[in-house]
Formats: structure tokens, C-alpha cells, sequence
């Protein structure tokens, strides 16, 4: 893949995205489907920070969110979740 490339993620159960080393992207959006409850958090293999917290059917949430493979991206909330974005490096 290289900058400009789409990264997108739909599975059943929560999602973790790392990018591959020397890899950055930006998240542009997440949901979940069937499932009112939907965490976005920032987190680097023992630590999480909650970015975005949601608890409506249906959320599509379009805060970014920059990671790499440090700092990546985690979905959590049941049901099936998607992430989307675009690589930058």
C-alpha cells in the first residue's frame, strides 16, 4: 500500500487497527452496526484513551483520528464495527 491508499476494516467483534511499522494513517470514520455502544481509543499495546464514546444504534461518528504503529486505533462495542481511512506514509 503506499500514501493515499483507502484502509478500510468491517468484521464481526472489535477491531484493532496497527498499521505496519513506518506506516501512518488517518482514521476518518467508525461504527458499529446493531449495537448502541461504541468506544474509539487510542492505544499502544497497554495503555487505552478514550477518544470517542457513543451509545446510539447506528453511530458513524466522523472525528480523525492520526496513528501509526505506537499509537493505533481500537474499536470496541459488539456487534459488527468498521473503521475507515486513508494511509498518509
Amino acid at each position: 500500500m503506499a500514501a493515499g491508499d483507502v484502509v478500510n476494516v468491517c468484521q464481526s467483534g472489535n477491531i484493532t487497527f496497527q498499521p505496519a511499522a513506518g506506516v501512518e494513517c488517518v482514521i476518518t470514520s467508525y461504527g458499529n452496526f446493531n449495537n448502541p455502544s461504541l468506544t474509539l481509543e487510542m492505544y499502544n499495546g497497554t495503555t487505552s484513551v478514550i477518544v470517542y464514546l457513543n451509545n446510539t444504534y447506528g453511530a458513524q461518528p466522523q472525528a480523525k483520528m492520526f496513528i501509526n504503529n505506537t499509537n493505533y486505533a481500537r474499536v470496541n462495542g459488539g456487534g459488527v464495527q468498521s473503521i475507515s481511512g486513508i494511509q498518509t506514509k
